[in-house]
């Protein structure tokens, strides 16, 4: 694909194009400057030496072009300068109007990610017309990567791009209602658009599929129990009966292993993901996850103090998860339970009973035990 440069790219370059010019232009004018003065170095040789006036004559006639040719240069150099603030202004102004469009593109069609926003801001500076604009995205090949699904074979849209996140937003709901995170069928999602799925036909097939799992629930948990050694919720039960991908994954344990993550990253902590199937094989579920890492998240700031007071280095997630016993081998979660305590130790002599009552809510490890 070729890309169009940005009114940015193509003001810098301008400039360059301008600047280069000018150094040709300079360099010529002062060849011309030198050529002068050494002309009028051998006249004034001349002179000194007594030349007839013939000679003297002969090297003012070969002055008079040379004269010429410098004012020239000079007249072209100082076009070639003025022409390259010129050029100056063009990209500031370009810029600052670069930026304005921007703005207000992203207020206009915010839905648009940026490499669409890129497309929709150079073809509303080109054309003026945002509809124009629109068109220019709906034609951008890059369109199915954001939006799957939303392009027929013949190039039509199924649907106006700003409707696409409503749609996607109704089969999130249809499968928050049933249980389900929506971010394990995602993937899905053009397919579903693809076969002309409308939202409420997603939302009824789950329903369906809602009610067909719920008479089996016992049956089915118990079969994952025992086939594969994999605990389920309803919502997983629904989620792999819509989605034989979604089963794979879950007796993979991809999904598991995912959802702990996910967990961490919404409490604001980003995990590897041996760091996740760690977690996963010690027993902690999506919930309980969710649990831990918002509890980490309150008490983390409280540890990091207390470390630094007790001169024990840093206290990060690792140790945390560790003197929880739900994380690193044994030896690494009792180096981080007796640094735990060291803390709470040092801390409790520090304050009164009083003082260490109200400080010591921030450090406690309560409520974490291994799962």
């Amino acid at each position: 694909m070729t890309t169009r440069p940005t009114p940015i790219a193509e003001a810098i370059s301008a400039l360059g194009v301008e600047r280069g010019e000018f150094r040709v232009e300079w360099g010529q004018a002062k060849a011309a400057a030198q050529a002068v003065a050494d002309m009028q170095a051998q006249i004034a040789a001349a002179r000194a030496a007594g030349a007839p006036p013939a000679q003297m004559a002969a090297l003012a006639r070969q002055m008079a072009p040379l004269r010429t040719a410098l004012a020239r240069e000079q007249r072209e150099a100082t076009a070639a300068r003025q022409a390259v603030v010129a050029a100056r202004q063009a990209k500031r102004s370009t810029v600052a109007n670069w930026r304005t469009f921007i703005g207000n593109a992203r207020l206009t069609v915010p839905y648009l990610p940026n490499a669409l926003i890129r497309v929709y801001t150079e073809a509303w500076i080109r054309t003026n017309d945002p509809l124009l604009a629109m068109a220019a995205v709906e034609q951008d090949p890059r369109l199915e990567e954001f939006f799957p699904g939303i392009r027929r074979d013949n190039g039509t849209l199924r649907m106006p791009i700003n409707e696409y996140g409503a749609v996607v937003e109704a089969f999130d709901e249809a499968l928050l209602r049933a249980g389900i995170n929506p971010t394990t069928m995602r993937g899905r999602y053009g397919e579903l658009i693809e076969g002309n799925v409308s939202a409420d036909e997603f939302r009824s097939r789950v329903v369906a599929m809602s009610e067909r799992v719920l008479a089996e629930e016992p049956a089915m948990m118990e079969m994952y129990a025992s086939y594969y050694g994999i605990e389920m919720n309803r919502g997983s039960l629904i989620a792999a009966a819509l989605d034989p991908q979604i089963n794979e994954a879950i007796l993979s344990r991809q999904i598991s292993t995912a959802e702990i993550g996910g967990a961490a990253a919404i409490a604001g902590f980003r995990l590897s993901r041996d760091t996740a199937t760690e977690l996963y094989q010690y027993g902690l579920t999506e919930q309980t996850a969710r649990e831990t890492f918002m509890e980490a998240a309150q008490k983390l700031p409280g540890f990091g103090r207390a470390a630094e007071r007790q001169r024990e280095g840093e206290f990060g997630l690792g140790e945390y998860l560790g003197a929880a016993n739900l994380l690193g081998t044994a030896e690494q979660r009792r180096l981080a339970t007796e640094k735990a305590g060291r803390m709470l130790a040092g801390e409790a002599s520090q304050f009164t009973e009083q003082e260490f009552a109200a400080q010591a809510t921030p450090y406690t490890l309560t409520g974490l035990s291994a799962r």
